[in-house]
């Protein structure tokens, strides 16, 4: 095994593993550490130690970045990609006045029948580049996530002639 950490994402199911290894006579070896002997009553001590440890490791960064992600958040900042029709100055985000035209044209393309492989192929024809990779091409999960991004979208509670609730970009 390479390490410790990749074995105790639970402290009690590492112990298990340990006494089984333990019961069976089977040599623990890890890449850090090298042969790692069970039945010394310090090693065994040190490796549950270990594996409250590491247990808690995972926990501790996931409230860690939550945290960031609330505090980005609650100041304005994006967190991620930015999408179409914005662009960032200082993690902040700021209409962009270029890409809202595009949006539109995809949502027009997309409300007079067109499917996202459709819009895709028209885009990528165009030769209109993406936003995160100027040499990447569209896909028709692209164009979906576009149309369905809440950030980009102002939803405006109009129904169609189809009886479809249709967003606008504001």
């Amino acid at each position: 095994m390479r390490k410790q950490d990749r074995l105790a994402r639970s402290g009690k199911v590492a112990l298990k593993f340990a006494n089984t290894i333990k019961d069976n006579n089977v040599y623990l070896f890890f890449g850090d550490k090298g042969h790692c002997d069970l039945n010394d009553y310090m090693v065994y001590f040190h490796f549950g130690i270990m594996a409250m440890v590491d247990e808690l490791k995972p926990k501790a960064q996931s409230e860690e970045t939550i945290k960031s992600l609330k505090r980005n958040a609650e100041e304005g900042k994006v967190n991620g990609n930015i999408p179409l029709g914005y662009f960032t100055k200082a993690s902040k985000p700021y209409k962009d006045d270029e890409e809202p035209i595009l949006v539109n044209e995809i949502f027009d393309k997309y409300l007079a029948g067109d499917g996202t492989r459709l819009i895709a192929n028209y885009l990528n024809d165009e030769g209109i580049p993406t936003k995160g990779n100027k040499n990447t091409i569209w896909e028709a999960e692209t164009v979906k996530n576009i149309l369905k991004n809440k950030i980009i979208l102002k939803q405006i509670n109009t129904t169609t002639s189809f009886g479809l609730n249709v967003s606008f970009f504001c």
